[in-house]
């Protein structure tokens, strides 16, 4: 894993965290960009997808049973959250985005067993999903 994509991966968290800070000290709105929830709310779910894409990519790789699985997997994240960010409030989307981003974690757990990802990526992954999955259990607990 390269320097850069260790240091992209992490700064993609800092909106998560940034957004759970404003709405901790009480911001619901920021200047240009908006409400806080949805800016959160729609960020989650465009990092959400990104993962589902890359689940939906390995499946491209593979010969085996995780060939069908991935794709119908990746597919069924995204299907679920666009249905909760259209129908659900914040704090159910909140802890939907939480469960879809532990179950891509499942997911890619899964796939370092296999060898199909690196135990580096893994070991970043872990940590990244806890940062995320804390900052999106704050924002709905303060919302």
């Amino acid at each position: 894993m390269t320097v850069l994509s260790r240091m992209l991966t992490y700064a993609g968290a800092l909106p998560f965290l940034g957004a759970a800070c404003c709405l901790f000290f009480g911001w619901t709105t920021l200047p240009v960009l908006g409400d806080v929830k949805q800016i959160l709310s729609i960020y989650g779910l465009v990092i959400a997808v990104f993962l589902c894409g890359s689940h939906w990519g390995q499946h491209l790789e593979r010969v085996d049973s995780l060939s069908r699985l991935l794709p119908l997997f990746s597919n069924g994240m995204a299907l679920v959250l666009w249905i909760l960010f259209l129908m659900a409030g914040f704090q159910a989307l909140m802890v939907g985005l939480c469960l879809v981003f532990l179950a891509l974690l499942a997911m890619d757990w899964f796939l370092a067993r296999c060898g199909a990802i690196t135990g580096d990526y893994f070991s970043m992954r872990v940590t990244i999903t806890a940062i995320v999955t804390a900052c999106l259990a704050g924002a709905g607990l303060q919302a």
